[in-house]
Formats: structure tokens, sequence, C-alpha cells
């Protein structure tokens, strides 16, 4: 008799869980539907408020702009699922591309493809320095990633300061065509 109580109390219980799924289901589509509402809500009304905004000059502008951000994001991404934080990413671009462009400028007045694939791997190989940095600090000396990597950012601003004397850096006008493609007219393919 004591058995069939207990499983008509599992019974009961995975129901229970079972509505609990279903409603949390539920909630969730809910939220989704009405984020993608009041983004399309959003781009009516900004299409209604500018006339520009829907334009194909605009979207490329956007997109082109936006890749930079977007590809920092998708690493920071990473680093807070696995309850980290990184506030050295800016500086560690800063410094990648002043290395990338102060190659460019300095040694090549005229960008040719090995130049460029030099500057794009001296870029790449600061950045993964400044990151390895920050992760033997972090793994052997046991510091915060908080704190390893505000001081990571102080010394990336310096080092950026330091290379670039705080003036812009000239590249050659051929290195915007590498890596900077459009196909059908939409969608930018930006690399450099």
């Amino acid at each position: 008799m004591g058995l069939v109580i207990g499983e008509q109390k599992n019974i009961e219980l995975s129901e229970l869980g079972l509505q609990l799924i279903r409603r949390h289901k539920r909630i969730q589509l809910i939220n989704n539907v009405w984020r993608l509402s009041a983004l399309v809500l959003m781009i009516i009304v900004f299409g209604i408020v500018s006339p520009d905004f829907l334009t194909q000059a605009n979207w490329l502008n956007t997109s082109v702009y936006a890749t930079t951000t977007v590809l920092l994001a998708l690493g920071e991404t990473f680093v807070i699922i696995t309850a980290g934080i990184d506030l050295s990413v800016g500086a560690i671009l800063g410094v990648s591309s002043s290395v990338s462009a102060l190659y460019l400028a300095g040694h090549h007045p005229f960008a040719s493809n090995v130049a460029f694939s030099i500057a794009a791997v001296l870029g790449i190989l600061s950045g993964i320095g400044m990151g390895a940095l920050n992760g033997l600090i972090i793994s052997y000396v046991g510091l915060s990633p908080f704190i390893t990597t505000l001081g990571t950012l102080g010394i990336g601003t310096g080092i950026t300061y330091l290379l670039t004397g705080g003036a812009d850096v000239i590249v050659p006008a051929s290195v915007g065509v590498y890596g900077n493609a459009v196909y059908f007219n939409w969608l930018p393919i930006t690399l450099f």
C-alpha cells in the first residue's frame, strides 16, 4: 500500500514538473516575441522619422563600423560566461592596431600583399601576447581577473601612446582595398 502512495506522489511531482517546464517555455516564447516586436517597431519608427535610415548606404556604414565592436563583444561574451571579466579589450585592440598601422606606415609606403600580411600577423601576435600576459597573471600569480585586466588596460593604453605619440598613424590609401568588399550590394565583408 505504501508503494502505491509513493508512486502516486511521484506521478504528481512529475506532472508538476512538466507544468513548470511548459510554463517556463511559454514565458520564454513571450519574451522572444516581445523583443522581436520591439525591434521591428524601432525599425519602423526610425524608418519613418529618418528617411535615410532604411537605405543601403546606412546599412553598409553601420555594418562596417559595427564589425570591430561585434568581434570584441563576441570574445568578451566567452569571458563573462566563465564568470570572468576583461577590462583590457579596448587597450589590446589599440596596441594591435597601432603595431599593424606603424608597420605599414613606417616600412612600406605602398602596402603590398606581403606587407599587409606581415602587418596583420604582427597585430595578431601583439594581441595574443597581451592576452597571454593576462592569462598568466590570472592563472599563475593568482590575481583576480578584474585587477589583472585593469592593470593591463593601463599598460596597453601606455604602450599605444608610446608607439604613436598620441597622434594618428597615417597608413597608405591602398590598405583600404584589402579586406573590404561588398557582396550582393548589401553584405559587407570587413577584415582590416
